[in-house]
C-alpha cells in the first residue's frame, strides 16, 4: 500500500508542477506521437521521478533498489538525448521526489510501519 500511496502522491504533486510551469517542447526534439503527452508536461521528469521513487520504497532490497537507479538514470540520459526534457526537468526530479518521499512517509506512517517492518514483504 505504501509503494501505491507514495506514487499517487508523487503523481498529484507532479500534476501541480506542471500548472504551474507550462513550458513548449524543446524545439529540436524528436517529434513522438503520443496520446499519453500533449507536450507541455516538462517539469519535473515524471519517467525519472517514478523510477526514484520506487528506488526510495524499496531501498531495503539491493536488488530492486540497483534495478530502479538503473532504469531513472536510463531514463533521465535518453530523455536528455532525445531532447524530450529540459536538464532542469531530469535533474530536479530526483531531489523533488525525495522530498514528496519523505512527506509520504510521514502521511501514510502506518502504511511505511507495514512496508520496513516485513509485515508486507519488499524483499
Amino acid at each position: 500500500p505504501f509503494a501505491v500511496k507514495s506514487a499517487a502522491f508523487l503523481m498529484i504533486v507532479r500534476a501541480i508542477f506542471i500548472n504551474l510551469t507550462n513550458i513548449g517542447m524543446f524545439p529540436d526534439s524528436i517529434p513522438v506521437n503520443s496520446l499519453a503527452t500533449y507536450g507541455g508536461d516538462l517539469f519535473f521528469s515524471g519517467h525519472v521521478a517514478f523510477a526514484y521513487m520506487n528506488a526510495l520504497v524499496f531501498w531495503d532490497n539491493k536488488f530492486l533498489r540497483n534495478i530502479f537507479l538503473f532504469i531513472s538514470i536510463s531514463l533521465g540520459v535518453s530523455s536528455l538525448l532525445g531532447h524530450y526534457h529540459y536538464s532542469i526537468d531530469i535533474f530536479a526530479a530526483p531531489f523533488i521526489t525525495y522530498g514528496i518521499y519523505v512527506m509520504a512517509k510521514k502521511i501514510f506512517a502506518d502504511d511505511f510501519l507495514l512496508l520496513k517492518n516485513g509485515l508486507i514483504s519488499s524483499k
